[in-house]
């Protein structure tokens, strides 16, 4: 009975959606479905005789609007974001522009991801030069609800999917090192954070420009978090001595830009190692908690690297030391 609701839903916004796009566009066109996402939006490819659009179907609450709002803000700084045609605030269609399809995560390579990762930088700086007086206030980083986001990694990981129950003592060390890297993200300067920035999310367009998408989760917190986000991604790895050229000639563009005045080198790699933890324990949560609630057991793929991501600074940091024998005690 449930399943049948869910595909009776599903057909009345396909057929409302055609409706509406019939409307809109006002020409023949073709439907495509597009690749989703890890959130509820679904995306379709619009094609007509002489023009492509791409179609975002989701829910038009808060997020959605937050999408509307922020889009001609982010570009009047010089991001690259789809503009938008049309928007059905009954259903939550929007008919943006179509960048076609070189996201990052296809067209990066070991010889071209210097070059990449320049253009990711500069729509990055741009982001962080975002202010709360561009007439769009950002919420703030929601560390209470991150801090319960990472308790994921216990109950859905470990518990639910692992089937292994942590010792009171190991449950009680979670706790403290979550507590520690919420603590060290509040002491890092406040900037705009995409929330996620990485690969799937950045598309190569013409002339060596960078597309920028899906930013509706926008919030005012740690500058390192985007940063780390897009260095080490969920999607694809790169040798650790590369991530630190990149996360070092990071720090030197924003000590230029001026959004950031912490110089020493050492701190900066500190607060992107503690952001990089505090992201991937939160998504390896998330991808556990998506398969063990039967949305998706796609993202169960990419937890070996996540978790390959945390032995690697969890060796580094006197803080992490059980933290990082937890993980080797835990099944391969």
């Amino acid at each position: 009975m449930y399943n049948k609701k869910i595909m009776n839903h599903t057909k009345s916004r396909q057929e409302a959606l055609q409706g509406w796009l019939r409307q809109t566009v006002n020409a023949p066109f073709e439907l495509q479905s597009m690749t989703p996402g890890a959130g509820h939006r679904r995306y379709f490819r619009v094609t007509t005789a002489s023009e492509c659009f791409v179609v975002m179907d989701t829910v038009p609450d808060e997020k959605w609007i937050a999408f509307i709002q922020l889009t001609p803000r982010l570009a009047s700084l010089g991001i690259r974001t789809p503009q938008i045609y049309a928007a059905d605030r009954e259903h939550g269609f929007l008919l943006l522009t179509d960048f076609g399809s070189q996201l990052y995560e296809q067209v990066l390579t070991t010889d071209n991801a210097d070059s990449l990762y320049r253009l990711a930088f500069a729509a990055l700086l741009r982001l962080q030069s975002y202010s709360r007086s561009e007439g769009y206030s950002l919420k703030p980083f929601d560390m209470v609800h991150y801090r319960e986001k990472m308790s994921w990694l216990v109950e859905f990981f470990c518990r639910r999917y692992l089937n292994v129950g942590l010792t009171a003592r190991q449950a009680k060390e979670c706790d403290r090192l979550f507590d520690l890297l919420i603590n060290t993200a509040m002491q890092q300067p406040k900037t705009a954070v995409h929330y996620d920035y990485h690969c799937r999310n950045l598309i190569l367009l013409p002339n060596q420009e960078v597309g920028v998408l899906d930013f509706q989760d926008a919030v005012h917190g740690p500058i390192t978090y985007d940063l780390m986000s897009l260095l080490r991604d969920c999607y694809i790895d790169w040798p650790a001595s590369r991530v630190m050229e990149w996360l070092l000639s990071y720090q030197r563009l924003a000590l230029a830009s001026g959004i950031l005045r912490q110089e020493d080198p050492s701190v900066w790699t500190r607060w992107c190692d503690f952001s990089s933890a505090q992201r991937h324990i939160k998504c390896i949560g998330l991808f556990a908690r998506f398969h063990v609630q039967g949305h998706s057991s796609d993202y169960l793929a990419y937890i070996p690297r996540l978790l390959s991501y945390l032995r690697d600074i969890s060796a580094r940091y006197a803080e992490m030391a059980k933290f990082a024998e937890l993980l080797e005690g835990l099944p391969r």
